[in-house]
């Protein structure tokens, strides 16, 4: 684990740390310019308890609640994606390797 991390630690540039930090910076931003307009867009009332949040509105219930269906469907198949991506990128030391390295003390 030492070697990873003093490996890692040596590739460490000032251009690579000033690149993390601006990636940093204007993601925040662009986060916090979302989050207004949003907050901007929802109406005056949407939080009252006599608020329609109707899905689809005028279409019969058997389409709303089929799209609805479908939507958290296609939500749990991107999050999956996701969910494998980040997994695959996993750069530590793996635990199998722990566990085969024979060390010659």
């Amino acid at each position: 684990m030492s070697d990873w991390f003093n490996g890692f630690w040596a590739s460490i540039t000032l251009g690579n740390v000033l690149l993390g930090v601006s990636l940093f910076l204007v993601s925040l931003t662009l986060s916090f310019a979302a989050i207004g307009i949003v907050m901007v867009k929802i109406p005056p009332r949407y939080f009252a308890a006599h608020y329609e949040r109707d899905f689809l509105p005028g279409s019969p219930w058997l389409v709303r609640w089929g799209a609805v269906i479908l939507k958290n469907i296609f939500g749990v198949f991107f999050d999956s994606i996701g969910n494998r991506a980040v997994a695959s990128r996993h750069s530590g030391p793996r635990h199998s390797d722990h566990f085969t390295r024979i060390d010659n003390a």
